[in-house]
């Protein structure tokens, strides 16, 4: 399929976000991601994987303590402050 979409813009910088830019930790994430949609039979990554593999790797990223799992950064809506 030529217009299929694996990854989704939303996951993409979530990647990014998580992998803080960093090319080796980009491709492992990717390939993990790659390996998991294909071991569930799924056509497009999602987030609740990458917190998965997140979680197998042990990646800690800024800012990874404060939301739920599954939901992005982008959505600051949820995110609690303790401060305010």
């Amino acid at each position: 399929m030529a217009d299929q979409t694996v990854f989704s813009d939303e996951l993409i910088r979530e990647i990014h976000v998580r992998s803080q830019g960093i090319p080796r930790l980009i491709n492992t994430l990717c390939d993990n991601l790659l390996l998991t949609a294909f071991a569930v039979e799924q056509r497009e990554a999602s987030l609740t994987m990458l917190d998965e593999i997140c979680r197998d790797i042990r990646l800690e990223w800024p800012g990874h303590n404060l939301r739920p799992r599954g939901e992005s950064l982008l959505s600051t809506e949820s995110i609690e402050h303790p401060l305010i």
